[in-house]
This record gives structure tokens, sequence and C-alpha cells, in this order.
């Protein structure tokens, strides 16, 4: 297979349901004088600036040091830097909500960033299906975001390629893939299955699409201390209102019903699918933390959801004493957002086609 090469031609990162002025919510830059900093002190300083978590997964963690030119830096410049001078990878499968540095070599692969989102080129694929008598193609694209954002939903929509010598004007068109579902998760691979050239081609004139995800704006976080456990409770943060009530206290199981008004509408969503992914919700004391067992929607409008909320049951021991003896905490989305993020990709070497 040929050596890759990629030229960017352009990006444009929009944010629907998220104003202009509400931007740099999606990209918290890295700000350096030109320091050099060892690797436990540059991990806990992308923490600082960027709000993403970094671990150390080597066998000799702490190794290394990184240094960062004058400037305000995209989350994703920061790790290619450090990649490239400390020559290992960094992956975002090896740890919830985190990217990890591991024992692999760094190899500079094909891609661009928009925003927070980082799209590689992993694998490319031209093949000859004797029984058909056609030619077809794959490309395997890697789509990492910065951990902080905990997308719930994710969809490559608009995809179409151009072959070398091909007339732009007629692409061919790849069938949407359907939404993915990546609460939990920090990258998302994806296989593009795609016609082969009429003709021979050496490269992909142009590979383009729309990134289009489904995630929270920001997450609060509400604590009740020492609730009665008889009478409703709220509290409202940043236009987020919240309301806890019915609660009921048995041997095994314990029940309370959560209302959480949103200010905005929630963005449109299958019957199957849920924004209930990233909610905490504990109660605690000393030394002690019980989690919710079970979250479940039981009635839900544009911007209202009612939700019964289980500590205990048949998968874990229930809360001991009363609701007064503990603190509750509650972690939930600000705000549901859609974001976009249009990408065009030229110049994509392509194995020999065999034409």
């Amino acid at each position: 297979m040929r050596p890759f090469l990629l030229t960017v031609l352009f990006f444009i990162c929009l944010a629907n349901r998220v104003a202009a002025d509400e931007r740099d919510a999606d990209v918290k830059p890295f700000g350096s004088s030109g320091i050099e900093l060892d690797f436990p002190k540059f991990r806990a300083e992308v923490q600082r600036q960027t709000g993403n978590t970094i671990l150390d997964l080597r066998k000799k963690p702490g190794q290394g040091t990184v240094k960062i030119p004058a400037g305000d830096w995209p989350f994703w410049k920061v790790v290619e830097l450090a990649s490239q001078q400390m020559g290992v990878a960094f992956s975002p499968y090896h740890a919830d909500e985190a990217l990890a540095a591991i024992d692999s070599t760094y190899r500079p692969l094909p891609g661009l960033t928009m925003g927070p989102f980082r799209l590689q080129v992993k694998r490319t694929t031209l093949w000859r299906d004797e029984e058909s008598q056609t030619h077809e193609g794959a490309l395997n694209l890697e789509i990492a975001w910065e951990p902080r954002l905990l997308p719930l939903y994710l969809e490559l929509k608009d995809i179409a390629i151009v072959y070398e010598g091909e007339d732009p004007s007629q692409p061919h068109r790849i069938p949407r893939l359907g939404r993915f579902a990546v609460a939990g998760k920090n990258a998302l691979e994806v296989e593009l299955r795609f016609p082969g050239p009429k003709v021979a081609a050496g490269k992909l004139a142009s590979l383009r699409g729309n990134l289009h995800a489904v995630g929270p704006k920001k997450m609060l976080d509400f604590v009740f201390a020492n609730p009665a456990g008889t009478e409703a409770i709220n509290k409202s943060e940043q236009g987020v209102k919240v309301r806890f009530d019915q609660w009921t206290r048995r041997p095994r199981l314990w029940t309370v019903r959560l209302t959480v008004d949103h200010p905005m509408d929630l963005p449109s969503r299958e019957s199957y699918e849920t924004f209930l992914s990233h909610h905490r919700l504990t109660l605690e004391k000393v030394n002690e933390t019980v989690t919710a067992s079970n979250v479940l929607e039981v009635a839900e409008k544009p911007n209202r959801s009612i939700q019964e909320i289980h500590f205990g049951g048949d998968s874990a021991p229930a809360p001991k004493g009363e609701w007064s003896d503990w603190t509750l905490k509650l972690r939930i989305p600000e705000q549901i957002v859609e974001r976009q993020a249009l990408f065009r990709l030229e110049g994509l070497r392509l194995p020999n086609s065999g034409k």
C-alpha cells in the first residue's frame, strides 16, 4: 500500500442551539508562554486549562517532557505535540472520560480536527467482487472527541466522495449509517463503504461530510444535605430546576421521584433513545456512598423529564437508616445540545486499484 498523503482543505465548526458567543464552551485552548513541562505537570496543566483528563498507563509512568510553543493551542494539537516529542501514543480506548498515554509508538495518521472533535483515517481498502464483477472500497474512520464533551449520540451525514479525475459535481454518496450511541466512550470507529472507481485512480480527490453530535452542553451538580424524605425539595441552577418528591423507603428498595425542567426544549430523539446516560445520583455519608441502581424515565415533555430513582433492589443493597442520614447528590446536564462539524479531506492516496 502506498503511503498516505493528505491535504486538509478546510474545516468548519458550527454549534446548533448554542449561540456564537458561547462557542468557547466547545473549545478550551491551552495557553502557553513557550513552557517545557515534565509529563506529570503537563497532564495537570492540560486538566486545569482544558478540563480534559490524561492518564499515564505506561509501564514506566512519568517519563518524558513536552515543550509547548507560545500561543493558544487546541487540545488535540497539544496532544499531537506530546505524541511527537515523547514518541508515545495516546489512546481514547483505555479509560473512561480520559485519554491515556500507552506503551505504543506514535504514528501520524491522516485526518483533521474540528473544534473538540478529531477525525483520522485508520484504514483504506479497495477490492474486486468476482461474483458481481464490481470494485468496491472502504474507509475506516476514527472519530474521537475531547473527553470532557460526553456526547450521547453521534451520526455522520451527507457523506460523499470523488475520485481523482471524476466530475466533482457528481460525487458518490454514501448512505447514512444511522445514529450511534456513544455514552461512556471517547471515540468511535466506523467503516464507510463506497463503489470503486470506474477508471484507475490513485487517490480520493475529496471526502466530505457532516459530523452531528448530541450531548450535554455542560454538567451541573446539585447537593441536598439531609433531606427529610417527607416533603418535596427544590433547587435551581442556571435555569435548570430540579424537584425531588414521592419518597419511599422499604427494607430492600428506596425510591424517589425526580422532575427536571430545562430552560429550552430538548432535541428530538427516537423512542428507544435516552438522554439519561450521564445522570449520576448518589446518597453519601461519612465513608459510605450508595449509587442509584436504576433511573427510569416515566414521563417526558419537550423541556421536562420525570424520573423514578431507585436505590437498592435486586442488583444492590438498599441504604440503611433514614433519608435524613444521607446527603443526596445529583449530577445532570445543564442542557442537551446538538453540534455539527463539516469536514472535507483532499488528496487521500489509495491502494492500487488493480484496474
